[in-house]
């Protein structure tokens, strides 16, 4: 999987190696070469990150798939649809931006291990601006 030229990383870390081939998401164990189907989600997943300890990880795109205490979960909230980025925030919490040029672009709390999710603030920085791959926020 690891070599497969289509493969592409959202995240890696000492021991799991979070990527994409195209739709579909997998969780790749680096010391055993195992790996774990995520899902498939229509388009590309665009961000993903693989908890500082290890424990989770959390993907993003047309919805949010999180795989916690060898589970997998999915959060297909509208609200959430089109996530841009996240970050970790805590043991068991991000931040995911949704899509910065959209008129309802926000960043939410999501706590991993309940699912529940909170809105911080709407984010329309970018509403008017042209595509940046960095976004600030």
């Amino acid at each position: 999987m690891l070599s497969n030229p289509n493969f592409r990383k959202l995240d890696a870390s000492d021991q799991w190696y979070l990527g994409h081939e195209f739709e579909d998401i997998y969780l790749v164990n680096l010391i055993t070469l195992k790996s774990i189907e995520l899902g498939s989600m229509y388009g590309d997943p665009t961000c993903g990150i693989i908890d500082k300890n290890d424990q989770w990880c959390i993907a993003g795109g047309e919805y949010i798939v999180i795989w916690y205490n060898q589970k997998i979960s999915f959060i297909t909230d509208e609200i959430l649809k089109d996530t841009h980025a996240i970050r970790q925030i805590g043991s068991l919490k991000v931040e995911i931006l949704t899509d910065p040029w959209s008129e309802n672009c926000a960043i939410w709390e999501l706590d991993i291990k309940s699912d529940t999710i909170r809105k911080l603030k709407d984010f329309n920085y970018y509403n008017d601006k042209e595509y940046t791959e960095n976004v600030i926020w």
